[in-house]
């Protein structure tokens, strides 16, 4: 387990680092490494080295229920909880570009994102839901 701070830096740095890919580092994997990072707990195992494209991910994704409710199973079932108003080091889903995203909460109204075209830091999402780690 480590300090949100530590935890935070270590993960914007590795998805500024490590390209995007749907296989094994799109944005729910992205956010499940945080998790790990924060907690010792990884709330994605059943995710994990699917080796999935795009198009089988996101079928999956719905099948599941959408993106919201993998990452309430994920995220819960490991001890995270719901909360409101998100604070930063909290993981959120927010509505982005039209896209409904996983992402990280920064504080200030500001989120980082994990997508195919980079990492996006913006103030500019509508926020769907966030987790915190109930330390």
């Amino acid at each position: 387990m480590t300090d949100i701070e530590t935890a935070l830096t270590a993960t914007l740095s590795a998805w500024r680092r490590i390209p995007f890919t749907w296989a094994d580092s799109n944005c729910g994997l992205r956010i499940a490494d945080y998790a790990c990072r924060l907690t010792g707990i990884d709330p994605a195992g059943d995710w994990r080295a699917l080796g999935c494209g795009k198009g089988r991910t996101l079928a999956r994704v719905a099948r599941a229920g959408g993106l919201e409710a993998v990452l309430a199973r994920g995220l819960e079932t490991s001890g995270w909880v719901r909360a409101a108003p998100a604070e930063r080091g909290d993981i959120i889903l927010g509505c982005l570009q039209g896209q409904v995203v996983s992402g990280l909460h920064l504080g200030a109204g500001k989120a980082a994102f994990s997508a195919e075209s980079g990492v996006l830091i913006t103030n500019r999402f509508d926020m769907r839901a966030a987790w915190r780690w109930r330390s």
